[in-house]
């Protein structure tokens, strides 16, 4: 018989079986079958440690203290014909508890693009583990509240990865890092997330911008010198999408204005003004520095030319008779009543 001394490293904190000590225990030059021997403690009991006779397995209890204990043990053959016994010691190392601490991370100074999502910092930068930086390995990262987020996942690195097309905003999550040697060992804390509209403003205009005005639903009317806004025609007047491409869908059916557009405004039924340079669109329709472009909903205005509004249908200011063709309007603003001033 021979009994082996065997050598264990637990944490404190949590209740831990050891694997059998019989494990590298011989008979006869073979492993011992539990069944063919008799095993009993012979040092000493220690309080919160247990020594299992049958499996040779040995408890530690969570509220053991770090420090080091031996148990001593017998193993004994059950053959009467040949009995044979052999002691061996177990030492059993208990760590101090490993410390996991998470700390909040604030990602809002670098938003995420809503338009092709990304992956933000690691929130694992700030944390510690016994105090040292917590290595990713030993760690496993949850999710526990998305703060409306959806479809977050946490990597493995610490970093979170946002799907494309999420909601622009704010979110505040909460996580939980846990110990893989101990998942009772936790940490938990929040991370600050913003998303954002990228931009993609491309080529952007081919000359100079001299006006801009923003519609209730976010997009960007623009005005000036240019023909073309990313290689596309557009005369001197066009509206961009929020993330500063050309929203298509806004071409005036194809006419601009034959000059300058040097101001915009738009009140609050969502109608459109220029004033400018100009003195007729594109197409020869008269507008002396001064029009109206068509509106039945904010979110589908189209760009057509208000002809009812240049036919004398303004009592302000009727365009048709402001000015001559050398004359130029620079500005124009429109109050909460919206009255017109140029």
């Amino acid at each position: 018989m021979d009994a082996v001394d065997d050598n264990y490293t637990t944490n404190a904190g949590i209740s831990t079986t050891l694997v059998s000590v019989f494990t590298n225990d011989l008979y006869n030059g073979i492993a011992v079958n539990p069944a063919n021997i008799f095993a009993s403690q012979t040092s000493p009991a220690i309080p919160g440690i247990t020594f299992n006779n049958m499996t040779g397995q040995i408890t530690v209890a969570s509220t053991v203290v770090p420090g080091s204990y031996l148990v001593r043990y017998r193993i004994c053959s059950n053959s009467l014909s040949c009995p044979a016994c052999d002691e061996a010691v177990a030492v059993i190392t208990v760590t101090s508890p490993i410390t996991l601490v998470a700390n909040p991370d604030d990602f809002t100074t670098n938003c995420i693009n809503t338009t092709n999502g990304g992956t933000t910092a690691s929130i694992l930068v700030n944390d510690t583990m016994s105090s040292a930086p917590v290595n990713p390995s030993l760690v496993t990262i949850t999710i526990d509240s998305n703060g409306g987020l959806n479809n977050i996942t946490a990597n493995a690195n610490g970093t979170l990865s946002i799907p494309a097309n999420a909601p622009v905003g704010t979110y505040i999550l909460n996580y939980t890092i846990r110990d893989n040697a101990n998942p009772y060992n936790f940490a938990t804390s929040t991370v600050t997330i913003c998303i954002s509209v990228g931009y993609n403003p491309g080529t952007g205009a081919n000359n100079y911008v001299f006006a801009m005005s923003l519609q209730a639903d976010g997009k960007i009317l623009i005005g000036g010198a240019f023909t073309r806004y990313n290689g596309i025609p557009r005369a001197r007047i066009a509206r961009l999408n929020q993330d500063l491409s050309l929203d298509e869908t806004f071409d005036a059916n194809g006419i601009g204005f034959n000059n300058v557009v040097r101001s915009i405004a738009v009140d609050s039924n969502g109608k459109i003004f220029v004033a400018g340079d100009f003195t007729a669109t594109t197409s020869g329709t008269p507008a002396k520095h001064l029009a109206r472009l068509q509106n039945t909903a904010i979110a589908s205005t189209n760009g057509t030319v208000d002809t009812a509004f240049l036919n004398n249908n303004f009592t302000l200011l009727p365009s048709q008779s402001y000015g001559d063709n050398n004359s130029r309007l620079l500005s124009i603003a429109i109050d909460a009543a919206n009255n017109i001033y140029v």
